[in-house]
């Protein structure tokens, strides 16, 4: 099948029977209509019956990475990815009710999903970069990658059924975003895109031979220890919030992996936005205040309501199952609290480079001594975190760490 376009897509859509036949159908390609649209593989349409205004969203998987080659390179994308995101999304769906949109058509061989229309949701990162708040979202967030990890691990399952488990959820794709995240940042790359005045705190990291020891073994836990399903990707662009809803998005990299990942890479953007409020001059310093304040608010809801949520799991489900009743359950929330410290720590320091990697939260930075100081000190933060991370023993002194990191004092 040929790639969609405006005019092919509304045939299309009549002929696997998403509209009627005599159908009035208005096309709108979300990356021309909305700049808070992220993505680098699909095309996104959204197509509303002119009648009765129902509306649905289309995603077209390229076979290569559209950003990629605006940049000039080409790399191929496997289909497998879609059918991933379809099985993810379904079963994310099924684990925690509302989570995810509905999916409507799954065509694979042309490589088309049609699901919910969430148009009128927005990306939490674009809300939170403009200033708007969203208490609850934490909870939620934390809630639901509690349930991801106890249902989808050896918790609860005999060997049989978690290895069948795991060969249902492989995903080629899953283990992708290795160069993201652990080749292709400021503390990897001598070569990565950097303002003049971060330089010198990225020459020193780069020295440190511990950094080189933490990242090479997170690389190769990251790798090789398929621990339960994992989103994989779950930053705050792949959240989108409105009216009391929270919606999880873009699973295409799922797969099996360290139960530490989503947590960490949430926190991570959060930090990011956290951070920004610093350099971003432009508001009020009471905004900027009360936006810092609201980063930390739903970095401890995540926290704390994914402790809450597996402490009564397990409780719930302890009788029943041999490894709960020979595991700590505290001991995994330890050992889960250090990594996702850890992974926080990459996620944001592969996000607030001077090239294409760059967030919206950074990108409304002015000047290159601004977004400078910036990068310093998140490669500042992210080399304690990665080399001291035992030294932060409660959720109250990681949050205490940021403060300091921002500069400013207990809100």
């Amino acid at each position: 099948m040929e790639i969609l376009n405006k005019d092919t897509i509304k045939p299309y859509l009549i002929e696997k029977h998403i509209f009627p036949a005599d159908a009035s159908l208005t096309v709108i390609d979300l990356h021309e209509a909305a700049e808070n649209i992220e993505g680098y593989v699909n095309l996104i349409f959204k197509v509303t019956d002119d009648a009765s205004g129902h509306s649905v969203v289309v995603k077209h998987i390229l076979p290569y990475m559209r950003a990629a080659l605006e940049w000039g390179e080409v790399r191929p994308m496997l289909m497998e990815r879609l059918r991933t995101e379809i099985t993810v999304l379904t079963f994310m769906g099924t684990l925690y009710p509302g989570i995810t949109p509905e999916i409507f058509l799954f065509d694979e061989t042309a490589g088309v999903i049609v699901m919910e229309d969430l148009s009128h949701l927005e990306l939490l990162r674009f809300e939170m970069t403009a200033g708007k708040t969203f208490p609850g979202v934490g909870k939620t967030i934390g809630a639901f990658l509690a349930k991801l990890f106890f249902y989808t691990s050896d918790l609860l399952m005999s060997d049989k059924k978690y290895i069948d488990v795991k060969h249902f959820f492989y995903n080629e794709e899953s283990k992708r975003l290795q160069d993201l995240l652990f080749t292709d940042n400021m503390l990897t790359n001598p070569d990565k895109a950097l303002e003049p005045s971060a330089r010198e705190t990225q020459k020193r990291i780069l020295a440190n031979p511990l950094i080189k020891k933490t990242l090479a073994d997170m690389e190769q836990v990251y790798l090789n220890k398929n621990e339960c399903l994992i989103h994989n990707d779950l930053h705050s662009a792949n959240v989108m919030v409105g009216g009391g809803k929270i919606k999880i998005i873009d699973t295409e990299f799922s797969g099996y992996g360290p139960k530490a990942v989503d947590m960490g890479r949430f926190t991570g953007s959060l930090i990011i936005n956290y951070l920004s409020w610093n350099w971003y001059t432009e508001a009020p310093k009471e905004k900027r205040m009360a936006m810092q304040a609201h980063c930390l608010e739903l970095i401890a809801e995540v926290f704390e309501s994914y402790a809450k949520t597996l402490r009564a799991l397990w409780q719930e489900h302890r009788d029943h199952s041999y490894l709960l009743m020979l595991i700590d359950c505290e001991s995994v929330l330890k050992d889960t609290f250090h990594d996702t410290l850890r992974y926080a720590a990459i996620s944001t320091i592969t996000r607030v480079s001077s090239d294409a990697a760059q967030t919206c939260d950074i990108r409304r930075i002015k000047g290159s001594e601004a977004l400078g100081a910036l990068q310093s000190r998140a490669m500042d933060m992210a080399e304690y975190l990665l080399v001291c991370t035992e030294t932060i023993t409660s959720l109250d002194e990681f949050l205490e760490f940021l403060r300091c990191c921002a500069g400013i004092e207990r809100q």
